[in-house]
C-alpha cells in the first residue's frame, strides 16, 4: 500500500494495526522515497502485528522536504493487517514556522493545515 504523491515534510508516521479477524501474525514495514517513488527506504524496525486490540507503530522520520511512504507486508502469508488512523506529523523545520506566522491566525487552523491526517486525505 503506497501514496501516489508527495508530502512535503514529514517528522513522525504514525499507524494503528491489528490481526484481521481470527487470522494469525503478520510483519510489516514503512517505507519512504525523496524521489517520487523511483527507490524507497525502510523506515525503523519490522513491525509484528499479533493482537485483535489496534496498537500504535510510531516512526521517527524528520524529513523537511518532498516525502512518500509505502507499508509493506513482509511475512504473514494470507493473514491480513488491520491498519487504521495513518497520521503523518510534519517535520520539525516545518514546525519552526509557526513562530514566523501572523498573529491573527489562530493555534488550531495552524495545527489544523500543518498537521494533516492521512486517511482524511485518502493519500493510501
Amino acid at each position: 500500500m503506497h501514496m501516489n504523491f508527495n508530502k512535503t515534510g514529514a517528522g513522525t508516521v504514525s499507524i494503528q494495526h491489528a490481526v484481521f479477524g481470527t487470522d494469525g501474525s503478520s510483519t510489516w514495514q514503512l517505507w519512504s522515497s525523496t524521489n517520487n517513488g523511483s527507490t524507497w527506504t525502510q523506515v525503523g524496525p519490522t513491525v509484528t502485528t499479533s493482537s485483535t486490540t489496534l496498537q500504535t507503530a510510531t516512526f521517527t522520520v524528520n524529513n523537511g522536504n518532498a516525502i512518500r511512504f509505502e507499508i509493506r507486508k513482509v511475512s504473514g502469508g494470507a493473514n491480513r493487517i488491520n491498519l487504521d488512523n495513518i497520521e503523518i506529523g510534519d517535520s520539525h523545520l516545518r514546525r519552526r514556522l509557526l513562530h514566523q506566522l501572523p498573529a491573527n491566525i489562530s493555534r488550531w487552523e495552524t495545527q489544523a493545515t500543518l498537521l494533516p491526517t492521512c486517511c482524511n486525505r485518502t493519500i493510501i
